[in-house]
């Protein structure tokens, strides 16, 4: 404390004083200079440690896709219950089945077939199989979308329905079913099922 030199009028005034400086230790100094590649390094590092097991589980395997189901005896079981004959096509080699079932009626009321397909170009295309066929089960088949047009496949035409970003489907009555193949396949391959689907109609006999 210091006077300005009247006692009857002094004011305290505080000296500033000086902040202690930190104190690091050798390593942590040490670790401060490192190189901005050895943080680098370490993350990489880190990171492809963790790299399989992302792999092992962020893709189904490819037996996921391609399970080979055996459509004709799937078919041959759904006989009984479905009233018509199920489409179990015979397919060039390279075509793989990954499920096939029947379906009792949801909340369209429809009972219907249907059978998944692995392509040869690895796309996938679907059968959907029913006598019962209605206005919404169609549209829900078909994701909604419009016909516009037709496209004659082994002798039948197929009526077909698309719109943009939207799976395409050709739909077909035939004997005592509809049929609807829906898929990302080019045309080419949903002529070979299509095809396929009505030989073995014509050639099965109908289900009494």
């Amino acid at each position: 404390m210091r006077f300005n030199g009247n006692l009857s009028d002094h004011r305290c005034v505080s000296e500033p004083q000086e902040q202690p400086k930190p104190v690091i230790t050798d390593q942590q100094a040490k670790r401060l200079s490192a190189p901005i590649g050895g943080m680098i390094l370490s993350v990489l590092v880190c990171a492809l440690a963790f790299l399989p097991i992302w792999l092992l589980n962020a893709f189904p395997k490819e037996s996921t896709y391609e399970r080979n189901i055996n459509v004709t005896a799937a078919a041959e079981q759904a006989a009984g219950v479905a009233g018509f004959d199920p489409l179990a096509p015979e397919l060039p080699e390279g075509w793989n089945s990954n499920y096939a079932r029947w379906t009792g009626g949801g909340a369209d009321g429809v009972a219907h077939w249907e059978v998944g397909y692995v392509t040869p170009d690895e796309e996938f295309l679907s059968i959907a199989q029913t006598a019962d066929a209605n206005p919404t089960w169609l549209a829900q088949q078909t994701k909604q979308a419009p016909a516009v047009g037709e496209r004659k496949v082994a002798g039948h035409n197929w009526q077909i329905r698309h719109q943009p970003e939207v799976d395409r489907s050709l739909v077909l009555e035939l004997k005592d079913s509809t049929i609807v193949i829906s898929g990302t396949a080019p045309d080419k391959e949903f002529d070979v099922l299509a095809t396929a689907a009505t030989g073995f109609l014509k050639s099965e006999p109908a289900v009494k």
